[in-house]
């Protein structure tokens, strides 16, 4: 069912008092309501990339500021903050940095979280309290690829190039290994167990030089320190071959890829002492893949693609077996995609359209087994410009389904409650 507005004025706040949604209980199709705890405008612009513990008590959610991707030495026009808040939408803090955040990650337990922004730098927290900030590499471009460790000791960060960081070391800014081939890393995931970060991106340099766009996967060992798989895959002329988002499983040995060249690549090992991952399937789709995200079992995986669908997917030992697919609800495509910390919900935030009353970015839930639990607009957008400014790329729901949060280019981040029955 979906989330009907009790005002037009999204931008006020989505669903001002209750949202009427589908919640999955004992009975299919029970039903229950969210209700609007609160609606936190951003300090300046609106919110992009963020993150949220398994517990819910700590989410962090970064700046969007557009036309504002300054670089070291150049003067800011604008700040944006990192805000930390409460699942009842408290601000616990807020740390400036200087410029968007497209990436943003933070341990399960929410004790270190890591961002890194369009000024080069990389922002480190324990809890709420920045440690360390400071540029990696040189000329590294904007840092747009962030994994943490679940233990909260190692950092995968994607810029120019890949860098690992000790988050635990004196200095945790300078990297402990840095894959010197230039890709464009935007895409960064850790394995559950803490051993493998898989990355990668694409040869954009040497593609504008007229090189085959080449898109680039790599595994690196933490425990050996060293990378220990490489994969390529070239695509014809004119293709953006960028990896977009990568996800691996809790001992490293399933792989799925999401890559702007129209592809979801599944990759296997089956040795576990082995260093080599097959590629066991190359999925075509019409349009880019913008996420991919698994369930803590290793069972299944979610997909979104740019056109508008949701897809999840059984991770078998040598294919992705279709489970179902939605399309009705988007307005826009897929941004991001994501699977609860107790593997009950998948969640999809979205690009949005313009020009009608909740045509701003959305957050979608749907139980495991397809069913919508909520929909709910992050702003109301205007026309005009390449893209409607209201983009949503974060949001979470809670285990169990009690709490849910959301936010989005528009300058929003709501905080819902399930309502009593």
């Amino acid at each position: 069912m979906r989330v009907v507005p009790r005002t037009q004025r999204l931008a006020l706040a989505a669903c001002v008092a209750v949202c009427v949604v589908v919640s999955p209980g004992p009975e299919a199709g029970a039903q229950g309501a969210f209700t609007l705890l609160r609606s936190v405008p951003a300090d300046t612009g609106g919110f992009f990339a963020g993150d949220v513990s398994e517990a819910f008590d700590l989410i962090a959610i970064g700046p969007h500021l557009p036309g504002q991707a300054s670089r070291p030495g150049q003067p800011l026009t604008t700040r944006g903050y990192i805000t930390f808040f409460n699942a009842d939408g408290d601000v616990l803090s807020r740390t400036q940095v200087g410029g968007t955040v497209w990436a943003l990650a933070m341990t399960p337990d929410g004790s270190r979280t890591v961002a890194g922004s369009d000024d080069e730098k990389l922002y480190v927290f324990n809890r709420t309290t920045l440690v360390a900030s400071g540029v990696p590499v040189t000329e590294d471009h904007e840092i747009r690829g962030i994994a943490v460790s679940n233990d909260g000791r190692y950092a995968g960060v994607g810029g120019a190039w890949f860098t690992l960081h000790d988050l635990s070391a004196v200095d945790p800014i300078r990297p402990i290994y840095t894959d010197t081939t230039s890709t464009q890393t935007r895409a960064v995931a850790f394995s559950a167990n803490g051993r493998y970060v898989a990355y990668g991106g694409w040869n954009n340099t040497e593609a504008a030089r007229g090189a085959a766009p080449t898109m680039y996967l790599a595994v690196y060992d933490v425990q050996v320190r060293q990378r220990i798989f490489t994969y390529r895959i070239a695509y014809p002329t004119g293709t953006i071959a960028e990896l977009r988002h990568v996800s691996i499983s809790s001992d490293g040995n399933k792989i799925v890829a999401g890559n702007w060249a129209n592809h979801v690549l599944y990759f296997v090992r089956s040795d576990p002492a082995s260093t080599t991952w097959a590629l066991m399937q190359d999925i075509p789709f019409p349009q880019r893949l913008y996420w991919t995200a698994m369930d803590p079992a290793d069972s299944v995986v979610a997909v979104g693609e740019q056109s508008g669908v949701v897809l999840l997917y059984a991770m078998e030992e040598s294919a992705l077996t279709p489970l179902w697919e939605r399309r009705e609800g988007f307005n826009g495509g897929p941004r991001t995609v994501g699977i609860s910390a107790d593997g009950a919900y998948v969640t999809a935030t979205t690009r949005g359209s313009c020009g009608e009353p909740g045509s701003g970015g959305r957050f979608l839930v749907w139980s495991r087994e397809g069913e919508e639990v909520f929909n709910g607009a992050s702003a109301e957008a205007a026309c005009g410009g390449p893209s409607p400014p209201a983009e949503s790329w974060f949001g979470a729901i809670a285990s169990g389904g009690s709490r849910l949060v959301y936010a989005g280019w528009g300058g929003l981040a709501l905080f819902y409650q399930l309502a009593s029955p």
